[in-house]
């Protein structure tokens, strides 16, 4: 995914136009996200809608749809709804680092443009240079927690102690909504009461629309003949013999 940079001041960027929600909304509507996965990856992965994941058990809601998905025409009734005037937009990427990250970028860009939003690409060599401001969106990989609940994604990456509030690299702070609901989500006992508030949590990130989920992470392996390994759904490769039986 990326972030948008929400911030506007001397210390992050000046006059920044993606304060304005309307743009973000106008940018996550304007592209194709599912053809551009389709291209890239065929069938190995997909567009999700924010935190809807098949491992978050009852969470998972398969016929959820996301608030803002591709509608060109919807993109530019919110640019003409925003105060945006053609400046550059600078998009900071690391390379190499996301697989396929740079060509979905340069599709995107494209989108952008059809609509007449003007976005730069700037590609860096690692985080530290792609962390040095003045850059108004940055790429990223979170929010996709894989551990059975919701609440690490949604709640501890883009809550008030979450590295896009606090690091040297925010990106925004969250509305006072967010943080009510999120104390909600928090505190709720039982698992409807849990479930209406995570629901009610989303919906407030897509209004905030303070980044942009691209695709599920795809991971390659192979495995010889005579191996019985299973790769869990953690970032951490394990080979111990919870995960690694000899056939």
């Amino acid at each position: 995914m990326f972030a948008f940079n929400m911030l506007d001041d001397d210390e992050t960027i000046p006059n920044n136009p993606l304060t304005d929600p309307n743009l973000r909304k106008a940018m996550v509507s304007a592209i194709d996200r599912d053809a551009i996965v389709q291209a890239l990856w065929g069938d190995s992965t997909f567009v999700p809608t924010p935190f809807n994941f098949p491992e978050y058990g009852d969470y998972f809601d398969p016929d959820r749809k996301r608030a803002y998905p591709f509608d060109p025409e919807r993109a530019k009734e919110l640019l003409a709804a925003s105060d945006y005037d053609g400046e550059e937009l600078e998009w900071h990427i690391t390379r190499g680092f996301y697989p396929n990250y740079e060509i979905a970028a340069e599709f995107m860009i494209e989108q952008w443009r059809d609509v007449g939003i003007n976005v730069k690409m700037t590609i860096v060599d690692n985080f530290s240079l792609a962390y040095e401001r003045p850059f108004h969106m940055l790429n990223m990989s979170m929010s996709s927690d894989f551990s059975g609940d919701p609440w690490r994604p949604l709640w501890l990456d883009w809550g008030p102690n979450s590295s896009r509030v606090t690091a040297k690299h925010k990106t925004y702070v969250p509305t006072d909504k967010f943080l009510e609901l999120g104390d909600k989500f928090v505190k709720a006992q039982d698992f409807d009461s849990r479930k209406a508030a995570y629901l009610e949590l989303v919906a407030e990130w897509e209004d905030i629309t303070p980044g942009m989920y691209l695709w599920r992470n795809v991971v390659s392996y192979g495995v010889r003949d005579g191996l019985d390994w299973d790769p869990g759904n953690s970032a951490v490769t394990i080979f111990d013999n919870r995960f690694l039986k000899v056939q």
